[in-house]
């Protein structure tokens, strides 16, 4: 045969399964043993290493056994055949046999062809005989002179294995396995080693990363790896990939391990991991490993050094959009992060607006340590000018030193009297497994000025094997497929729960509800809509499994330690399964809502057919509200490494009504005088966490003498919230001595007692005269009066009788007016 022959010959072989053994990487002209491993029944285009499954073949006399090898290389490459006795060239046939191989008459045919179409061509042979067959290494010399071979691409290699003068009932049982490295062809390449290894750091944003922001919300805390890898031979030969990050102080935070690469014989394979780093990771430098090894124990290595960053920034805000009516400003309160390791001064602005509109934000500047925040305020004016339904955006920018820059957009509504909010919470397309459920958390809010009633309703019916509800408002909306109405109060809002279920069988994979709203003040012309969009999975099959009764969990207050509220944990326990054929390493995740304790395993690994049980914990933040009705949405998510496979769960948590209104007095003891009016400011604060209409309630002592008031009887607090009551107080009357009394302010919630304060006043009597001297000052008076008028009016001398006679006194002069004979 000629050189040409053998080198097309070679190109099947090597093209089959060629995999490199050298542990060191080589150049030049050395040459370096090349593998190509046994498989049956298929082609290494189909057939991983993993799955290759060892397997024991009996022959005897007259039987044999056919090894098909078919792949693609990644490279050309140059090949030769080991150099055997008398000068020849050939292959090595690394097989174990074994069985009653004990007389010297027992022989084992090898041929490698080369096929061609339906022909076979002959490469090379050998004929093993006795003890020869149970030895590992068997030679067989090329059938040609030949001793190098040019491989270009992928072709068909053939190994047949035939046993001869085999006396029953001696066997030969030949044992191969490709995860071993037994059962395989083994040639000599040049230039063989072409390892393809590359690293890059991204993140979140799929950008390169030059350093990492040690204190990022953990959401941001996000790195990618994304190595790229392969050799000659594809990524067939590859074996396993090591993944590790360790920080300056020699501590591993990251170890990965991944060893499930596709058999395509592909020249290169792309690898992408994400990581979560701890916050305050790194304090210094973060150091990434990658290791590449092939299965014939060759190793590559990549490092990649990542500093932390001494300063960044980050912006967030609860809410990002509002609204208001025409010439009115509107608030925005959000929070700048310093990302970085160390004290840095972030630069704060507002890009420009258009249109009459215009926004500032306060404080333009922010010093923050690292780790740090600190709130700032976003002001937009409307226009007058402005019309209803126009909607405008600016972007606040915050720039930390050294040109790091992060930005938060802002959406602000014109709204009018009529005014209406129709939002839905979440994702508005979602996708479920057969039997399965999703609900979507609808809120209708009147931005108006007057109460109205609002009606929720969808015309799209379900395809055959769904269902639909819809819950939620006061009341019914007849005619259409789900319909609900309530009435709402200027300012307020009221959430709908719609809720898509498919069954186990079902006409049509995708349902695309079109769900619409609009206030009966307006009518149908001004409704607006949300279309939600519902998939059932066609691939995977499930991954997380839950027992029905366990999807909703209850929580409540358990104490209220430091006047934080304090809740139960709700605990979901469901298994993890795996339907693949290899082990699966399942990462999990968890969205809960913002400020919630998650208590969760990151990865759990599952044996092929098997399951795994795990438990998540969720505890409410301090500040949750209550929600029986519906509850909170968890989402739970599950990846399979490698697998292209994803499964989610929808979880609820309902939280239990907890009802505490604190009353506080300013002052608790108040003095003054009869005829003043004292007032004192009390606190109500809502310590719950539930709306509450309050009612307040003053209770005085019997007999009182007190007339009491209050600035107001009915007040509406939200969780938190506070308000202040003025309380006033007079005494009723006189008073003769000092009068004390307490009255006690109570609230009360739907008729329940809350939280009551008690507040004493003290009044002495009103100074002035004292009664007992008044009556001194009147007989004084008295006595006065009635000395004068005696004197004034005594009798005339001697005036007793008539003419006047008067014991021993003279005649009265004449002309003078008395009193004599006037009877008084």
């Amino acid at each position: 045969m000629s050189r040409k022959f053998f080198a097309a010959m070679m190109v099947i072989l090597l093209g089959a399964l060629l995999i490199p053994l050298g542990s060191t990487q080589e150049t030049g002209d050395e040459l370096h043993p090349l593998r190509l491993y046994l498989h049956q029944g298929g082609s290494m285009d189909t057939i991983s290493p993993e799955k290759a499954v060892p397997s024991v073949t009996s022959l005897s006399e007259g039987d044999s056994v056919d090894f098909t090898l078919t792949y693609p290389l990644a490279y050309p490459m140059t090949m030769r055949g080991y150099e055997l006795s008398g000068g020849q060239y050939g292959v090595r046939l690394i097989l174990e046999a074994t069985g009653g191989i004990v007389e010297s008459s027992a022989t084992l045919l090898a041929h490698l062809y080369k096929v061609e179409g339906s022909s076979e061509v002959l490469l090379a042979n050998g004929t093993f005989s006795g003890s020869q067959i149970s030895q590992p290494v068997k030679e067989m010399p090329f059938s040609d002179p030949l001793e190098e071979l040019h491989l270009d691409g992928g072709t068909t290699l053939l190994l047949r294995l035939t046993a001869e003068r085999v006396q029953s009932p001696y066997r030969i049982t030949l044992t191969y396995d490709s995860l071993t490295t037994q059962g395989r062809l083994e040639f000599l390449g040049d230039n063989l080693r072409r390892e393809n290894l590359d690293l890059q750091v991204l993140d979140g944003e799929g950008e390169p990363l030059t350093e990492l922001e040690p204190n990022l919300p953990a959401e941001l805390r996000r790195v990618t790896f994304r190595i790229t890898m392969g050799d000659s031979f594809g990524v067939y030969d590859l074996s396993t990939l090591n993944i590790t990050a360790v920080d300056s102080g020699g501590t591993e935070q990251l170890t990965q391990r991944f060893s499930d690469f596709p058999s395509s014989g592909e020249g290169s394979y792309t690898y992408n991991y994400t990581w979560n780093y701890p916050a305050g990771i790194p304090s210094g430098d973060m150091t990434i490993i990658v290791e590449v090894k092939d299965r014939s124990g060759y190793e590559l290595e990549r490092n990649f050094t990542l500093p932390a960053a001494p300063c960044g920034v980050y912006l967030s805000a609860d809410a990002t959009t509002s609204s208001g009516s025409p010439g009115e400003s509107v608030e925005y309160t959000f929070e700048v992060l310093n990302t970085g390791a160390e004290n840095c001064t972030i630069a704060l602005s507002v890009d420009s607006m258009s249109g009459g509109w215009s926004a500032s934000v306060s404080p333009t500047s922010i010093t923050l340590d690292g780790g740090e925040s600190a709130a700032a305020t976003l002001t937009v004016n409307i226009p007058v000018t402005a019309s209803e339904g126009e909607r405008a955006t600016t972007t606040v920018r915050g720039v930390a030193p050294g040109g790091k820059e992060r930005s938060l957009t802002f959406s602000t509504d014109v709204t009018s009297t009529g005014g209406f909010l129709f939002t839905v919470a979440g994702d508005k397309e979602r996708t479920l497994q057969a039997g399965e459920y999703t609900t979507f958390e609808l809120t209708v809010t009147n931005t108006g000025s007057t109460t109205d009633t609002f009606y929720v309703y969808t015309d799209t019916p379900p395809p055959l094997g769904w269902n639909v509800t819809l819950e939620g408002g006061s009341g019914e909306f007849a005619g259409h497929v789900v319909g609900r109405s309530a009435t709402i109060s200027p300012g307020r809002s009221v959430t709908f729960l719609f809720t898509v279920e498919v069954g186990l069988e079902f006409e049509s994979p995708l349902y695309s509800p079109t769900l619409k709203c609009y206030p009966a003040s307006q009518g149908e012309g001004s409704a607006k809509s949300i279309t939600l969009t519902v998939r059932v999975s066609s691939g995977g099959g499930e991954i997380l499994s839950i027992d029905p009764n366990e999807r909703v969990q209850t929580v409540e207050v358990i104490s209220t330690t430091g006047g934080a509220l304090h809740y139960s944990e709700a605990v979901f326990i469901f298994d993890v399964v795996n339907t693949g054929e290899t082990t699966w390493v399942v990462d999990l995740d968890a969205t809960v809502p913002e400020g919630w304790d998650l208590s969760l395993r990151s990865s759990v690994t599952v044996a092929a057919g098997g399951s795994e049980r795990v438990s998540m914990g969720v505890t409410p933040s301090s500040d949750t509200v209550a929600n029986e009705e519906t509850g909170y949405m968890i989402t739970l998510t599950a990846t399979v490494e490698g697998e292209n496979l994803e499964d989610a769960l929808q979880l609820w948590v309902k939280v239990v009504e907890f009802h505490k209104v604190e009353l506080k007095a300013e002052e608790n003891f108040l003095t003054g005088e009869e005829g003043e009016l004292l007032k004192v400011n009390i606190t109500l604060t809502n310590s719950g966490n539930t709306e509450e209409d309050v009612t307040l309630q003053v209770t005085l002592p019997q007999n009182t003498k007190l007339n009491v008031t209050l600035s107001r009887h009915t007040l509406l607090l939200s969780p938190g919230e506070s308000a202040v009551v003025e309380m006033r107080a007079e005494v009723e009357g006189n008073i003769k001595e000092e009068t004390t009394e307490t009255v006690r302010l109570t609230a009360y919630y739907g008729g329940d007692r809350s939280g009551s304060v008690d507040v004493t006043f003290t009044f002495e009597p009103a100074k002035g005269p004292s009664p007992s001297g008044a009556v001194v000052w009147i007989v004084l008076i008295a006595v006065v009066v009635a000395v004068g008028l005696f004197i004034f009016w005594r009798p005339p001398k001697g005036g007793g009788k008539a003419g006047g006679e008067r014991g021993g006194g003279g005649e009265e002069p004449e002309g003078r007016e008395t009193l004599a004979g006037v009877h008084m």
